[in-house]
């Protein structure tokens, strides 16, 4: 099986030993002196690790769960995974040849389904278990609707999906975060599998956006589309370090460092300082 050129790993785990998932962020922080730090949380979400075993019982599968991992060269290849975890409710059965699924709200058009250009962004594709073992993993294409949501499958069901009778949840496009694969041996035929994977979020390469005139020292959080600042082409790759900071604008560095220019109308004007004594302008509206 395989998504968008990707091969799929659907080899389900061993549910007596639950499959987990964890989120992270990638952070900055910086140090100002013996003052207060600034963390800044960088990306437009959260990493997620999942951590898998297997409990195999015959050299097939066993075999195929090798091979898998040394084709994909340990942590260099990148493919798909279901979580295994039952992440959305199901609201209404989906019969046969429906393309429209229902499902308790959890604002899957602003969290999940908001960047359908990159394939590989978590919410783009889910997945259906059904108890007699048959795995789908559909697109969704649209989201419509309040209570419940409905989401609009780029494909048709090939059978019917009661509630009660699967699980749905989210596909992640991963890679091994391992470069070995260790085996416990259990007897002739059996041996049990852990593997930890990470969440990719980039899988193809992404052009810098340097702006016009190009700024140096931006490594912060994204998007500042939404924010009535100057320079937004070249501050929507992140929060680049501005000075001098008098006492009296101690309120607007407040702002942009904390509370996400929410509240700032203030004009960025000037360099941004990379850490080696550069300086810059700061210019109040």
């Amino acid at each position: 099986m395989t998504l968008e050129g990707l091969e799929v790993l659907d080899l389900e785990p061993d549910f007596a030993s639950l499959p987990t998932i964890r989120g992270t962020r990638y952070t900055d922080r910086v140090f100002l002196s013996e003052a207060n730090q600034v963390i800044s949380y960088r990306g437009k979400h959260p990493i997620h690790s999942l951590y898998f075993r297997w409990n195999m019982r015959n050299r097939v599968d066993l075999r195929a769960l090798e091979d898998f991992f040394f084709d994909r060269k340990g942590k260099w290849g990148t493919f798909w995974t279901p979580s295994w975890h039952g992440e959305l409710y199901q609201r209404a059965s989906l019969l046969n040849t429906g393309t429209t699924l229902s499902i308790e709200p959890v604002e899957y058009a602003t969290l999940f389904l908001v960047d359908t250009t990159n394939v590989f962004r978590l919410g783009n594709y889910i997945f259906l278990l059904h108890q007699d073992g048959t795995l789908w993993t559909p697109k969704v294409t649209g989201v419509s609707g309040t209570d419940p949501e409905i989401l609009q499958l780029g494909e048709a069901a090939t059978k019917d999906w009661n509630v009660g009778e699967c699980m749905i949840g989210f596909m992640y496009c991963v890679r091994f975060l391992d470069d070995e694969l260790q085996l416990e041996m259990q007897g002739p035929n059996a041996a049990t599998v852990s593997l930890a994977m990470q969440e990719v979020t980039n899988v193809d390469s992404e052009a810098d956006n340097a702006g016009d005139p190009p700024i140096e020292g931006i490594a912060f959080y994204d998007e500042f589309e939404s924010y009535d600042v100057a320079q937004t082409e070249n501050l929507n790759r992140g929060w680049g370090w501005l000075a001098a900071w008098e006492t009296e604008v101690r309120y607007d560095f407040d702002n942009i460092f904390v509370d996400d220019l929410s509240t700032y109308s203030g004009t960025v004007n000037g360099t941004t300082v990379v850490g080696n004594g550069g300086t810059g302008t700061f210019v109040a509206s």
